[in-house]
């Protein structure tokens, strides 16, 4: 077992390695101190718009995959997209130990003062809405591209997840949390947004 420092280098570095948009200077602000424990919990309850919903965005890869016929290319996309949606799910519903991403977001708010009822029933930011209407569509995007490419190319499932680390880096840069708070700290820079894939 890990020291906690340790456990905690190694988790940030993992978090900075594979999350582009926790380099943003809103981030670094949380992890230096500067902001109040209140504005923290506001920023954290204010991401339930993403974190509950986890589950359906990993569902949607499922049904995006294939046309009104699957072909052999598409049934095997889909199911090499199974663990993924165990995994947002939670391997406890098969048997597993691990819960899914969804409740332990829930719990970490409840770890931060919020009631259950509370985080289901946040008022979100009109920002953080556009964020997440924004989020959906370039995924649905990207998905179907992703899928129409699987198929015309007959390509194996080693290459059938080629959508969804571009699609979390772009958007993130694109609008991230910088436009979920500007209200609250204007002096960020603004960013050209990447344009998304056409459907």
């Amino acid at each position: 077992m890990l020291p906690p420092a340790e456990f905690a280098r190694n988790l940030l570095k993992e978090a900075q390695d594979t999350h582009p948009w926790l380099h943003h200077s809103l981030f670094h602000m949380i992890w230096s101190g500067k902001l109040s424990r209140d504005q923290v919990r506001n920023i954290i309850r204010q991401q339930g718009a993403f974190f509950l919903d986890t589950l359906r965005h990993a569902a949607w890869k499922i049904v995006s995959a294939g046309g009104l016929n699957p072909t052999w290319e598409d049934l095997q996309r889909q199911r090499s997209l199974i663990p993924l949606v165990v995994e947002e799910g939670g391997e406890d519903t098969v048997g597993g130990t691990q819960t899914g991403h969804s409740i332990l977001f829930v719990r970490l708010c409840e770890a931060l003062g919020w009631a259950r009822d509370e985080v289901f029933n946040t008022d979100y930011l009109p920002t953080t809405i556009i964020e997440k209407n924004e989020l959906f569509a370039l995924q649905r995007a990207r998905s179907r591209r992703c899928a129409a490419e699987t198929s015309r190319r007959s390509r194996s499932t080693q290459h059938m997840s080629c959508a969804w680390p571009r699609h979390w880096k772009n958007t993130m840069e694109s609008r991230s949390l910088r436009s979920t708070f500007t209200t609250s700290m204007p002096t960020w820079r603004k960013t050209t947004r990447s344009e998304p894939c056409a459907s």
